[in-house]
C-alpha cells in the first residue's frame, strides 16, 4: 500500500442517534485536490455501502461497532481500514492512481460493483482516462465520440457531435456542464464536440433509469462536472493538434482552500488552410473558418461545511465565405455560454445541500450579403435559472434527496430587423427515497413535478387554410400567461441481489420535455432553432420500462450486462411535407405532431484490469414514428431506427512508453426515402413517392486504431506524449448521405437517374502532441 495515502481526520459529534453513528467525509485526489466523483465507500462481507457525490462527499450510517471499510474507485489504489465506529466520525479519504510502473490504461466506463448494486440501469459514469486511452478523429480527443461507442447511443450522423439515445431525437438529450444546460455540442459543424476533455473531471450518461432530480429531456441526461483546479500546487498541460491547439493552467490561489482552472482552445483549421491555398495559387480572401472556446473556475473552501465554486464556458465558431470581388458573403457565427455559481453547504454529516444560480445560452447569426443586401437571420435561446437539492442520509443504506428548479427561458428570432420573442418559465420539483429493504432487496422511488408557462408578449390568431392569419383572437402583455402544462413524473427503479455478484433489476420511467429544437438537418446544426410549448406546441413526452441483469464474473476480472428496454413517445415534431425553411416562430404551423415507439436490447461485457482492457457491445434496437399527417398515417421506421449495431473497444498498455488503442463498429443501415418514380410534367421534373424511409443506406462498419508514446523525461515535473491515430484504416466508404444526379435529356430518350452517396469521412490519419508540467 506504499502507493495509497490517506488522511483521516476524526471529529466527535455532540450526540449520536441510538445506537446509530455517521461515517462521512469527502474523497479526493492527493495529488490535485480534485474531488472523486462516484466512489464506493463500502463494509466489507455486505452488499451495503454508498457512492460518493458529484463534490466527493459521502455519508454512511450504521450501528455501532467495529468495521472493515473498503473505498475504491477506478483507476486508483484503494483504502482498506477497520474502524470502530462508537461515534459519528468524519473519514476524509485521498486516493492515489495506481502506478504507472503497472502499465495500466483505465478506460473503464464505470465501477463494477457499482454496477451490479446500484438500483439504476443504462447509466455509464466515465473518467477521463478513458478519452485519451482512445482512437481519435483528426487527432482531438472527444467525450462526446467515447459516449457513441456505449450500447444503445448512436451518432446523429457520421463525425457528428450530436447524438441518439434508444430510438430518441438529439434534441432529447440534456446536456449539462457543471449544472447548466449546453444547447449545442459541436464545433466544425458538429464535427468536433464542445466539451474540452482537459478541464473536465468525469462524465455520467442516464440511458434508462434517470434519477428524479434530472428533468427537462424526454430520453438521456449527460451529466458533465468540470475539475475544481489543482489547490496543492501549480501546473498545467497542453496539445497540438492537426484540429485545434489547447492550453489548461491551474493551480491554488491559497493552498488546500482556493484554486483556479483556466483551458482554452483554438482551432488551427485556417492557420494551415490559407498559406497551403496561397501556395498553391488559390485564394482565401473573402473565406475563414475558425473556432475557440474557454472554461474557467475558480473554488473556494470556507470552512468544513462551505464551498463556493464559480464556473464559466464561452465557446464560438466563425464561418465566412465570400467572392473576391465582395458582391456575395456568407457570415454564420455561433455559440455556447454558461455560467455557474454554486454553493455547497454540510448541516450534519446526514444532510447535504447545494444551491446554484445559472446562466446558459445559445447564439446563431447568419447574415447573407448580395451586391450590397444583406439579409439576416438570427436566433437565440438565453436561460436564468435557480436550484437548490437538499440530501438526507436517514440510516443505513437510506437516502432522501429532494429539491426544485425555476427557469426562465427567452428565446430570440430576428429575421431582417423583425424581432420575434417567446417567453417561458419551467418550475420542478422533485423528491427521491433509495432505501433497502431487507439484504437483498433495494427501492429507489421518486417523482418530478413539473409546470411550463408559456408567455407572452404574443398575438394569438385564427388561421385559414392556407395558414394565413384571418382574425386577432387576443394580444399577450409581456410575461402574461398563455397557456400552462403540468404533469408529475413517475421514476421507480427496483434492484434484487442474486448473490454478492449478481442482480436483477426492473425500471419505469416517464420524462417530458417544454423546450424543442426545430431542425431539417438531421444532425445538430447550427442553422437550428429551440422554440418553447405554446398554444399548438404540445410538449413532448416519454415513457420507458427496462429490465436488466448484472454479473461480475472470472475473479471480478469481467462484468456483463444486459438490458432490455421498451419505451413510448408522444408529441413527437416532424416538418409537413409542404414545409420551407422560413427560421420563424410562424413556422410552427408548418409542423405536424406524431407519436414514436422504440423497443430493443442491449449487451455488454467490459474488462477493466490488466493490461489489456476494454469492452464488446451490441445493440438491437427497432424504432417507428407514426404521424396522421405523413405518410398517410401510416407508421414508418424513424430516421433514427439502427437495427443491429456492434462496437468493439480495447487498449493494450505494452509497457510505459507505448498503448495501443482500437475500436470497431458495426451498424446497420439508416433508412432514408427515395422516389418511386419519376416523370416530367409541364417541363418540371417530379418525384412520386410511396413511403417514407423505404430503403436503407448499406451497412456501416469503421476500424480505427491509435498507438500513444510517452518518451522518458530529463525533468521529474515535464512529461509529454505523442498520438499517432489512424480513422478509418481500411477506407471504408461509408455513405453519409445519398442524392440523385439526373443524366441526359427526354428529347433524346436517354434521361436516367441514378442515385450517388457522398461520404465525408475516409482513410484519415493524424498525429498530436501533448505536454505536462
Amino acid at each position: 500500500m506504499k502507493h495509497v495515502f490517506f488522511s483521516i481526520m476524526i471529529l466527535l459529534s455532540i450526540s449520536t442517534f441510538g445506537q446509530s453513528v455517521t461515517l462521512s467525509g469527502y474523497v479526493t485526489d492527493p495529488t490535485n485536490g480534485e474531488s472523486l466523483i462516484g466512489v464506493n465507500v463500502m463494509v466489507d462481507g455486505t452488499n451495503k455501502g454508498v457512492v460518493t457525490n458529484n463534490y466527493g462527499f459521502y455519508s454512511l450510517s450504521l450501528p455501532s461497532g467495529n468495521y472493515r471499510i473498503i473505498v475504491s474507485y477506478i483507476g486508483y489504489e484503494s483504502l482498506d481500514t477497520t474502524l470502530n465506529l462508537k461515534a459519528n466520525i468524519t473519514l476524509n479519504v485521498s486516493l492515489h492512481e495506481k502506478s504507472q510502473n503497472l502499465a495500466e490504461v483505465v478506460i473503464t466506463v464505470d465501477n463494477d460493483r457499482e454496477k451490479v448494486q446500484k438500483t439504476g440501469m443504462g447509466f455509464e459514469t466515465i473518467t477521463m482516462k478513458s478519452i485519451s486511452s482512445l482512437p481519435v478523429v483528426f487527432g482531438e480527443s472527444d467525450v462526446l465520440k467515447v459516449i457513441q461507442l456505449m450500447p444503445g447511443v448512436q451518432p446523429a450522423s457520421e463525425g457528428s457531435s450530436g447524438f441518439n439515445v434508444r430510438g430518441g431525437n438529439y434534441d432529447q438529450n440534456l446536456l449539462l456542464l457543471d449544472e447548466a444546460v449546453v444547447y449545442n455540442p459541436g464545433h466544425i459543424f458538429s464535427f468536433v464536440s464542445v466539451f474540452n476533455d482537459d478541464a473536465i473531471n468525469s462524465m455520467t450518461l442516464y440511458k434508462g433509469t434517470m434519477p428524479a432530480e434530472y428533468g427537462g429531456r424526454a430520453s438521456s441526461v449527460l451529466d458533465i462536472s468540470m475539475k475544481e483546479g489543482n489547490n496543492k500546487k501549480f501546473s498545467g498541460k497542453g496539445s497540438v493538434g492537426i484540429i485545434s491547439s489547447k492550453l489548461t493552467l491551474e493551480g491554488p490561489i491559497i493552498k488546500d482552500k482556493y484554486s483556479f482552472l483556466v483551458s482554452a482552445r483554438r482551432s488551427t483549421i485556417d492557420l494551415i488552410a490559407k498559406p497551403m491555398m496561397n501556395m498553391h495559387g488559390g485564394s482565401m480572401k473573402n473565406d475563414n473558418y475558425y473556432f475557440y472556446d474557454l472554461n474557467a473556475k475558480i473554488n473556494f473552501k470556507f470552512s468544513n461545511k462551505d464551498r463556493l465554486f464559480f464556473s464559466n464556458y464561452f465557446g464560438r465558431d466563425v464561418f465566412v465565405f465570400g467572392t473576391d470581388d465582395n458582391r456575395f458573403k456568407f457570415d454564420i457565427p455561433w455559440g455556447n455560454l454558461t455560467s455557474t455559481l454554486r454553493w455547497n453547504h454540510l448541516f450534519s454529516n446526514k444532510l447535504f445541500m447545494n444551491a446554484s444560480f445559472i446562466h446558459n445560452g445559445f447564439f446563431r447569426d447568419m447574415t447573407t450579403t448580395q451586391d450590397g443586401f444583406a439579409e439576416t437571420k438570427n436566433s437565440e435561446i438565453s436561460d436564468q435559472s435557480i436550484k437548490a437539492d437538499l440530501t438526507w442520509y436517514t440510516s443505513f443504506n437510506h437516502r432522501i434527496k429532494t429539491g426544485g428548479q425555476v427557469i426562465n427561458h427567452l428565446f430570440t428570432t430576428d429575421n431582417d430587423n423583425t424581432v420575434e420573442k417567446r417567453r417561458g418559465a419551467e418550475l420542478s420539483a422533485f423528491i427521491l427515497d433509495e432505501f433497502d429493504l431487507g439484504s437483498y432487496w433495494r427501492f429507489n422511488i421518486g417523482a418530478r413535478f413539473n409546470q411550463f408557462n408559456f408567455m407572452g408578449k404574443y398575438d394569438e390568431y385564427s388561421y385559414n387554410e392556407n395558414k394565413e392569419p384571418v382574425q386577432l383572437i387576443k394580444s399577450y402583455d409581456d410575461f402574461e400567461t398563455v397557456k400552462t402544462y403540468r404533469n408529475v413524473e413517475p421514476r421507480v427503479s427496483v434492484r434484487y441481489m442474486i448473490n454478492e455478484k449478481s442482480s436483477i433489476k426492473m425500471a419505469y420511467t416517464q420524462n417530458s420535455q417544454f423546450v424543442h429544437l426545430i431542425s431539417n438537418s438531421g444532425s445538430a446544426m447550427p442553422l437550428d432553432f429551440w422554440v418553447p410549448s405554446s398554444q399548438l406546441v404540445k410538449p413532448q413526452l416519454s415513457n420507458q420500462f427496462s429490465i436488466g441483469y448484472s454479473l461480475n464474473f472470472f475473479k471480478d476480472m469481467l462484468l456483463f450486462t444486459a438490458e432490455a428496454y421498451g419505451k413510448s413517445m408522444e408529441n413527437l415534431i416532424e416538418f409537413s411535407d409542404d414545409f420551407v425553411p422560413s427560421y420563424t416562430y410562424n413556422s410552427e404551423l408548418d409542423y405536424v405532431f406524431g407519436e414514436g415507439t422504440s423497443h430493443g436490447f442491449e449487451l455488454m461485457l467490459k474488462k477493466n484490469t490488466g493490461k489489456l482492457q476494454g469492452w464488446i457491445g451490441y445493440t438491437y434496437s427497432n424504432t417507428n414514428r407514426k404521424f396522421n399527417d405523413l405518410n398517410e398515417g401510416r407508421e414508418f421506421p424513424a430516421n433514427t431506427d439502427i437495427r443491429n449495431d456492434i462496437s468493439v473497444v480495447a487498449t493494450y498498455a505494452l509497457n510505459e512508453h507505448w498503448t495501443f488503442g482500437a475500436d470497431f463498429v458495426y451498424k446497420s443501415g439508416k433508412p432514408f426515402t427515395i422516389p418511386t418514380s419519376r416523370y416530367y410534367m409541364d417541363g418540371e421534373l417530379v418525384d412520386q413517392y410511396s413511403t417514407r424511409n423505404n430503403v436503407r443506406l448499406p451497412a456501416y462498419n469503421r476500424l480505427d486504431i491509435s498507438a500513444t508514446y510517452k518518451p522518458t523525461s530529463k525533468h521529474t515535473r515535464i512529461s509529454s506524449e505523442w498520438v499517432f491515430a489512424i480513422y478509418n484504416v481500411y477506407n471504408r466508404m461509408n455513405p453519409t448521405f445519398v442524392y440523385f444526379d439526373n443524366q441526359g435529356t427526354t428529347s433524346e430518350n436517354n434521361f436516367v437517374t441514378k442515385t450517388k452517396s457522398v461520404t465525408l469521412l475516409p482513410f484519415m490519419p493524424s498525429v498530436s502532441y501533448k505536454f505536462n508540467f
